[in-house]
């Protein structure tokens, strides 16, 4: 049966790698008349939003001039969805505001953990109460959404983009040169992660992510396994693909679910994934020892690694392959969209 075309206006970042700008783009491809509304932009008129007691003015005039924005282009637009990833800054009496004016629906697809003070906001607790369906990408979190006022609340895990991880990019010689490693690491420095990575010292370990040179001692085990900076696009693929081994260090938030990474790697398909063992990434959305390999702490990470750098290449890229392949079967972009808009359909 043909969907009938629907507008949706997509809030969140707007930057060319950001989720919200590879949910419009599918939209779009699915046959839907999408806006975006970036809900932090970069710069306004009293500059970029700042964190901190002695900015709390700036920030009020900051979210002001962003809700107002938003109300403008909702109210013009008219949407029959409104999208959200994140609401950080979109006050709930403004989305209230844009329902009752045009009968607007509002669905939240919250990347992080609304219940963690480190990743959430206020604001985005009070959004809750006015969400027409909350997507919550782990299932562990169903009951306490429903409890903290949702009206209807779904399971809906990340997905792979293949569009913004073109998984068809291959590694020349350059690259191998460049890539190659038996494990590698990609993400931004904490404390905890370095210490984490610091088990691997032994190991041909490459790591790539923001402020690793700038916090890590050159002294330390590991300065020597920091190879660049933030990688994105097909550098984000090769590393990957240059990889026996993508290992996972995932939050704290995320230790009881999965992570976007989850299905960047084995959407990938380059390395297999070594990640830690969790109930939904082992019963359902993988399957350990068929699509990926699961760690309890990371003595057992390193144990796992010693055990997975004894195969055969040929042996891992046959599982990389079978994850691929099971990944473009149930856990593409597409899939997630088109579920939200068979929901929007189905009220």
């Amino acid at each position: 049966m043909r969907r009938k075309s629907i507008r949706i206006l997509v809030v969140g970042k707007t930057g060319m790698l950001s989720s919200a700008n590879a949910c419009a783009k599918e939209f779009r491809r699915l046959g839907c008349e999408v806006e975006q509304f970036d809900s932090n932009p970069a710069q306004s008129s009293v500059g970029p939003r700042k964190s901190g007691r002695k900015y709390f003015l700036q920030r009020i005039a900051f979210d002001y001039l962003v809700n107002r924005s938003f109300i403008n282009e909702a109210l013009s637009f008219k949407p029959d969805l409104i999208f959200s990833q994140k609401c950080d800054t979109i006050y709930s009496k403004s989305i209230e505001k844009v329902k009752l004016s045009c009968g607007a629906r509002f669905a939240l697809w919250y990347g992080d953990n609304p219940f963690h003070s480190s990743v959430s906001s206020w604001e985005v607790i009070k959004s809750l109460k006015v969400c027409d369906i909350y997507y919550s990408w782990g299932d562990f979190m169903l009951e306490s959404l429903s409890s903290a006022g949702c009206r209807k609340v779904k399971y809906l895990p990340f997905a792979f983009d293949p569009v913004g991880h073109n998984p068809k990019v291959q590694l020349n010689s350059e690259d191998h040169e460049r890539f190659h490693c038996d494990i590698c690491f990609v993400g931004s420095w904490d404390q905890e992660r370095e210490e984490l990575l610091e088990h691997f010292k032994d190991f041909d370990l490459a790591i790539y992510g923001q402020n690793w040179t700038k916090y890590v001692n050159k002294s330390s085990c590991i300065f020597s396994k920091i190879r660049e900076d933030s990688i994105f696009g097909e550098d984000f693929v090769k590393a990957f693909k240059g990889a026996r081994i993508v290992i996972n260090l995932m939050r704290d938030f995320n230790i009881p679910s999965h992570n976007f990474r989850t299905m960047e790697a084995t959407g990938i398909g380059g390395g297999v994934l070594l990640t830690p063992r969790t109930r939904e990434q082992t019963d359902l959305l993988f399957e350990e020892g068929l699509h990926i390999y699961c760690y309890e702490g990371i003595e057992d990470a390193v144990s796992v690694a010693r055990e997975i750098l004894k195969k055969e290449d040929g042996e891992l890229r046959g599982m990389a392959q079978h994850a691929q392949k099971h990944v473009f079967v149930q856990h593409l972009l597409r899939y997630r969209l088109e579920e939200v808009l068979n929901d929007l359909n189905d009220e």
